[in-house]
């Protein structure tokens, strides 16, 4: 892992240099990299995290799906016909929702965190957009939040690139309270910003 970073580190470093000396922004997105993000923190103190939450059972449904489809397209195997994927498979995903709770709440700071309802990124997506930024203390131009308008429409019309059939995973309580608490505040800017701290709109 060090060897990995200290290359991710070296290649940033590179992109800061051949963008010149106007301030860069580098935004990386992470999946299921939960046990790097200490180490990303450390290297990078003045990283700000964008979490955003899915509830378990529309997460798992979908990601069951799409990492058999994946497996089965690169190997030819069904992880389906391995009698301990699906319970390997299920318990990394607990771990890594436990684990994702635990960094929100003991180990980045809240200073440094934008969380984020998925829910609120499908019904409405400039408004999640457009409080993010707001939250991270960037500009919005008109021609992106004119983008974001017709984002909505878009994401209505369009069809899922695969199936799946709705689970109901067990082991997840502890993350799904997490995701309901984000839910409900329907976007929960914790960056302290220059007005205060940003709530969802009144």
């Amino acid at each position: 892992q060090k060897r990995m970073l200290d290359v991710y580190v070296r290649t940033l470093q590179k992109v800061q240099f051949l963008r010149g000396e106007a301030p860069v922004l580098y935004l990386s997105k992470e999946v299921t990299s939960h046990k790097r993000i200490p180490a990303l923190l450390s290297l990078f103190p003045e990283a700000r995290f964008i979490v955003i939450v899915r509830p378990a059972r529309d997460f798992m449904s979908s990601l069951t799906a799409l990492m058999r489809m994946s497996t089965k397209s690169k190997t030819g195997i069904d992880p389906d016909d391995l009698p301990w994927w699906q319970d390997e498979f299920m318990s990394r995903m607990q771990d890594d929702s436990r684990r994702l709770v635990q960094l929100c709440q003991d180990v980045i700071p809240l200073s440094h965190q934008v969380r984020v309802s998925s829910n609120l990124f499908v019904s409405d997506p400039a408004r999640a957009v457009a409080m993010a930024y707001e939250a991270l203390g960037l500009p919005m131009h008109d021609e992106f939040a004119e983008h974001l308008a017709h984002l909505k429409k878009r994401q209505e019309q369009r069809q899922r690139g695969y199936d799946y059939s709705a689970l109901s995973p067990q082991g997840f309580d502890e993350y799904d309270a997490f995701v309901r608490e984000i839910d409900e505040a329907a976007v929960e800017p914790v960056v302290e910003h220059a007005g205060g701290r940003l709530g969802s709109p009144g």
